[in-house]
């Protein structure tokens, strides 16, 4: 299920090193100062924009940290993902052009060209010709690799969306069903999941939701796929963790004043669900990562207030509630979003 992480990939990419031409803007004219590799190859911490703020997503060089922030960074004017490196603002566009500012300066440079990073193939092993790990009898499809492990099942063969969710669905509804039966509560499951492809409505389209009046949950399955190819395979899981965490609110008469309350409440839920998930020994890493990313792409933008009637949190508190649930439990989820 992890995906491999940006900035461990020194020992598996070929890079390519480009050449820099630094200027220094001095009283009485323009210096130059001496041609150097990409910023001398150093590590440094890289950040990329969203939602008009810089968010860290680890260390790394500089061309590792701009072809991350190619793939994740905020497109600002239709035209740059922006992102930062170190004391820089980098600004790439869709041909993959960089341009770099230092804090404090005021124009941009030109970088160059950001090469894309290849992964460099082990050689083929004859018993695993797939190259999915799974070898012999236990890789039932010796010849098409499996895509989404751990969790959801090791049986060697390529899994849909469908699969996924299919296992995530019934996956937590025994995992709640068992924590009520412990706490002596009666649990009521979802009279039905709903997975859509053609929105009824245009308010259901790229959505989710949970529904008290027929005590259901929908998703739509396009909005499952691009989360699963942006994010990784943890992360429509986190997604419909989320609405079964609504789900629960409604099997114990839980009701907020405020709507953000309720939000991050399932969000905190969701993130304990991962860690009833990593008990088991089913996630790998870099899957936690995984819902995290999620829960912060789908805040609310800087201008919602939080107390309006829809708002849901924004990304850095949705993400702080889903790795609040992981690091502290249900309970904990139920005392600390309470209003």
């Amino acid at each position: 299920m992890a995906q491999i992480q940006l900035f461990h990939l020194s020992n598996m990419l070929k890079r390519r090193s480009l050449l820099a031409a630094l200027f220094l803007f001095l009283a009485g004219g323009i210096a130059f100062v001496t041609t150097q590799q990409a910023f001398a190859a150093e590590v440094a911490a890289c950040s990329i924009r969203s939602n008009g703020t810089y968010r860290n997503v680890g260390n790394g060089e500089f061309e590792e940290c701009a072809d991350f922030i190619i793939e994740n960074g905020e497109l600002v004017n239709g035209q740059f993902n922006v992102g930062r490196w170190s004391s820089y603002t980098i600004a790439i566009d869709q041909n993959r052009n960089a341009w770099y500012r230092a804090d404090g300066r005021r124009n941009f440079r030109n970088y160059g060209t950001i090469p894309e990073l290849v992964v460099e193939q082990a050689p083929a092993d004859p018993n695993d010709p797939d190259r999915d790990g799974f070898v012999g009898a236990a890789d039932a499809c010796a010849t098409e690799a499996e895509t989404i492990n751990g969790v959801f099942d090791s049986d060697g063969c390529p899994d849909t969306i469908d699969d996924l969710l299919t296992f995530a669905e019934n996956d937590l509804n025994q995992w709640w069903d068992g924590l009520f039966t412990e706490s002596n509560l009666t649990y009521h499951p979802p009279r039905r999941v709903v997975a859509y492809r053609e929105a009824p409505n245009r308010r259901l389209e790229n959505n989710a939701f949970y529904t008290s009046g027929g005590h259901y949950i929908g998703y739509d399955l396009d909005l499952m796929e691009r989360s699963l190819h942006r994010h990784g395979d943890f992360a429509p899981v986190a997604i419909l963790a989320h609405e079964w965490g609504h789900l629960v609110q409604a099997n114990l008469g839980i009701r907020q004043e405020y709507t953000i309350l309720q939000e991050l409440q399932a969000d905190c839920l969701a993130g304990a669900y991962g860690t009833y998930l990593e008990e088991r020994g089913n996630l790998e890493e870099g899957d936690l990562e995984e819902g995290l990313h999620q829960m912060f792409a789908i805040g609310d933008s800087a201008n919602v207030p939080w107390f309006h009637e829809s708002a849901h949190g924004t990304g850095e508190q949705r993400y702080d509630a889903f790795q609040h649930g992981f690091d502290h439990g249900v309970e904990s989820c139920i005392e600390t979003y309470s209003g």
